[in-house]
């Protein structure tokens, strides 16, 4: 088939999920505010996950099908996308983030030892299924600490107040409540359906251009599976709810690296043969992290002109991976 019918196939599945994001991200915040749940907690644990799920998916599906490396390419990619285009999109947008709370800060070290960690894991070239499960016990460390920490996590999602009382106001409330439960569960299946159309089309891709696996994951793949995050962090900051836009961006983090990369390597375990790749992804993992803990511990914020920096490092990184594929 011609290589650019699933350049079109990779766009519309890509499109779909921007979509598909946004409606699940909209019934997300109003069940929220429905169950009083705090920002950066739903951020973290419920969007968070809720946001990888085509990752999750694309990592699934590359290890049944014997192409682990395109799972790998692309939680290296979304990674090092969220630390930096993300974050430096919604700040140029909305403007300044506040890194508020003590509790917040330490999520900020966590999720950046955790886009480390499958790195460090990778020093000897390879992801056996031990790294899987040292993967898997992260991810209970990091719920543990999440759910240990989330009274500390002081604003909560406030609904507004109605006019009504009693027992009318009580079944308005849960038939929203149910309405947007179903608008949510909608936006998640449309999730899982463009991941497929994602996985597949740049799979075929990578076959028809001759092109690495990791490098696919790490450029297009990473590009398309990051949108629900990136819709999401720019629907937060529209909302003023900066909170959860952090909260995001960390809890993503910590579940590619732990739980995606952990799966995939129980599945199917793995070794990467282009080095190149690899110490280009390590290198800019490293440069992304260490820049955006650098910008919110001088002075607890993200200012528009460190956004356009943390840009640039994404953009190198991007021109770097192309040179070297």
């Amino acid at each position: 088939m011609n290589p650019f019918i699933y350049i079109l196939i990779f766009i519309l599945s890509a499109s779909v999920l921007a979509k598909a994001g946004l409606l699940a991200v909209n019934g997300l915040l109003a069940i929220s505010k429905f169950l009083k749940w705090k920002k950066f907690v739903v951020g973290s644990l419920v969007m968070g996950l809720l946001s990888s799920m085509p990752e999750l998916f694309v990592g699934i599906s590359a290890a049944l099908s014997g192409k682990p490396a395109l799972a790998f390419g692309n939680v290296l990619g979304a990674n090092i996308i969220l630390f930096t285009l993300i974050a430096g999109v919604a700040v140029l947008f909305g403007g300044t983030i506040e890194l508020k709370s003590k509790s917040i800060q330490r999520s900020l070290i966590f999720s950046g030892f955790y886009a480390l960690m499958p790195l460090l894991l990778l020093v000897d070239g390879q992801f056996s299924r031990g790294d899987g499960i040292l993967l898997m016990i992260a991810l209970g460390f990091y719920l543990r600490e999440l759910f240990f920490y989330q009274k500390k996590f002081s604003e909560v999602l406030i609904k507004k107040g109605s006019k009504e009382t009693g027992q009318k106001k009580v079944d308005k409330d849960y038939q929203l409540f149910f309405k947007d439960l179903a608008r949510f569960m909608t936006g998640f299946l449309l999730l899982i359906a463009s991941a497929q159309g994602i996985v597949f089309s740049a799979g075929r891709l990578a076959l028809a251009l001759d092109l690495p696996l990791v490098f696919v994951g790490a450029i297009a793949v990473a590009l398309g599976t990051s949108l629900p995050e990136l819709s999401f962090g720019l629907r937060s900051i529209a909302m003023k709810q900066k909170q959860m836009l952090l909260g995001v961006i960390f809890g993503s983090v910590a579940i590619n690296s732990s739980l995606i990369l952990g799966l995939v390597c129980l599945i199917s375990p793995f070794r990467v043969y282009n080095i190149g790749l690899f110490v280009n992804g390590f290198v800019f993992t490293c440069l992304a992290v260490l820049f955006f803990l650098i910008f919110f511990k001088t002075g607890n914020k993200l200012t528009k002109k460190e956004a356009k920096f943390l840009l640039f490092i994404y953009v190198l990184f991007f021109i770097i991976q192309i040179l070297i594929k």
